[in-house]
């Protein structure tokens, strides 16, 4: 996977300890990482993941993704028009009540997943999803509440809302965009069939 060229996420997790997810990107380069199973700020470690290549991607020493006789699962998500991408924005707004700001976005498609986290400060893990019930729903990676509706933060095909808490001024954020899958992919044989 051409990560130096192309871009991405990489999201590891140690299965035999009791270690958080990692999360790097492209975006945020690396030795930047988040948990996704809390809200804290954006973390360095310099032997955490060490390089995005044209292969896939390089780790050092840190136990959380590379320990002696641990298992360990990792996924990669390539930037690609209609399957995924990611950006970073700075919001705008004073924090409160709608104020939203519109995120230009290169996905090429609806998202039918959008994943944001504040990366400055602590601040949840923001999902928004229409593929629930047809309306715009929200919930968080890192509680266990159950997802409600949302009359904020509707995407399109090119640009996406953010409002509140997701548009402090000043504060930095990181989007992660699942494009939907509806039937008009670029991928397979035919370049017609959708992959997410």
């Amino acid at each position: 996977i051409d990560l130096a060229g192309e871009g991405g996420l990489v999201w590891g997790k140690n299965r035999t300890l009791a270690f958080s997810h990692r999360l790097y990107d492209t975006e945020r380069g690396v030795q930047k990482y988040l948990a996704s199973n809390g809200n804290s700020a954006e973390g360095t470690e310099a032997t955490g993941l060490t390089a995005f290549n044209s292969d896939g991607f390089t780790l050092g020493s840190n136990n959380d993704l590379n320990n002696s006789g641990d298992d360990f699962a990792s996924w990669t998500f390539r930037k690609a028009p209609k399957f995924f991408t990611c950006l970073t924005y700075t919001g705008t707004g004073p924090g409160s009540g709608a104020n939203e700001q519109q995120v230009s976005h290169d996905l090429g498609a609806k998202p039918g997943i959008v994943i944001i986290k504040r990366t400055d400060n602590t601040g949840d893990w923001w999902v928004f999803t229409d593929v629930i019930d047809g309306s715009n729903d929200y919930g968080y990676l890192n509680q266990t509440a159950a997802f409600g509706n949302s009359a904020n933060n509707v995407a399109t095909d090119s640009v996406f809302n953010v409002g509140g808490s997701l548009n402090t001024s000043g504060a930095t954020y990181v989007a992660y965009l699942f494009a939907s899958n509806d039937g008009d992919g670029d991928f397979g044989p035919d370049g017609d069939a959708d992959i997410i």
